[in-house]
């Protein structure tokens, strides 16, 4: 395979959505679902949204498989959501290739009624050569409940914080 065609390649896959799928992580508190590069958000910003059932997870699901026409079908993960929290985590766009989002260590710590998730927004080296192709990174990551009412997302350009309801985390004492 030529360069030029290694190049037109990886180009298409970015434009096509290419998911990448994380077998799993050292970490057991929080751990990627899914991730891609290249998501179809409609938001140009960083997002966080708490995915709080089935039918919510369809949906941003299918943002990880980009614009494809038509979508492919979507496999959900069995999630039983009064033990776990999901999480939409998008890094907005991104105008090259070459970002991605990961977690970090420690990826998921608790103090007191606050949750704190840190992730790293990986980012090309200046000199390296990537495609010039606007890219949107996101992940999925299952954290699990527990007695806390907030969650902290550090590692974007600002600190995300999403609200979840105690009652649900109460539910599984």
């Amino acid at each position: 395979m030529t360069d030029k065609s290694l190049s037109l390649t990886l180009a298409i896959l970015l434009l096509t959505g290419c998911s990448i799928p994380v077998a799993g992580t050292t970490n057991t508190t929080a751990r990627i679902i899914d991730s891609a590069v290249q998501c179809s958000d409609p938001n140009q910003q960083q997002t966080v949204i708490h995915i709080s059932n089935k039918q919510q997870l369809k949906q941003i699901a299918s943002r990880l498989r980009g614009s494809l026409f038509p979508p492919p079908t979507v496999r959900l993960p069995n999630i039983n959501f009064n033990r776990w929290h999901i999480l939409y985590i998008s890094s907005g766009q991104k105008p090259t290739a070459g970002y991605s989002l990961e977690l970090a260590e420690p990826a998921f710590t608790v103090q007191q009624n606050r949750a704190r998730l840190n992730v790293i927004l990986n980012i090309p080296a200046p000199d390296a050569m990537v495609a010039a192709v606007i890219t949107h990174p996101c992940m999925l990551v299952k954290l699990p409940r527990g007695n806390y009412t907030t969650i902290e997302v550090h590692g974007l350009n600002e600190v995300q914080q999403i609200t979840v309801k105690k009652e649900l985390s109460n539910r599984l004492k």
